[in-house]
């Protein structure tokens, strides 16, 4: 498949807000939860709190996977595997770009020294739409 078209089929899922699977390694195995991700090309973002697990778990094993897009009422959906590496960034910049009027139920403001953005720069993106994955090397 060409590349550029595998890429905006990758963009297409992830496009909006989406409910997303997020795996950290919690000494040195697995452990899954859901997050809202957004993106910005194709590296992810995920607002989140300063002191939780998985910024934790972050901050000792960068490695990180993601599963998001499947849509349940339509099993032919797309959706996408993808293998990354993430930090943690507190900067202003980045708090103000990502904030949003939902995040108010757990934070002050985008200046709130809790809140922080988990970005999540993809390595190896899978796209599935049948029985076989189109991978996308980042």
């Amino acid at each position: 498949m060409d590349k550029v078209l595998l890429k905006e089929k990758i963009l297409k899922v992830f496009s909006g807000k989406k409910l997303a699977s997020l795996a950290t390694l919690k000494d040195g195995k697995p452990w899954v939860r859901y997050v809202m991700v957004s993106s910005k090309d194709l590296d992810l973002y995920v607002a989140t709190v300063l002191t939780t697990r998985k910024v934790e778990e972050i901050k000792k094993d960068k490695n990180v996977h993601i599963t998001m897009g499947f849509d349940q009422s339509n099993p032919r959906s797309p959706y996408v595997q993808v293998a990354g590496m993430a930090e943690i960034l507190t900067d202003d910049a980045t708090k103000k770009e990502f904030w949003s009027d939902m995040l108010k139920v757990y934070f002050k403001g985008s200046d709130d020294p809790a809140y922080c953005i988990i970005k999540i720069t993809p390595e190896i993106i899978e796209y599935w739409a049948s029985m076989e994955p189109e991978v996308y090397i980042c």
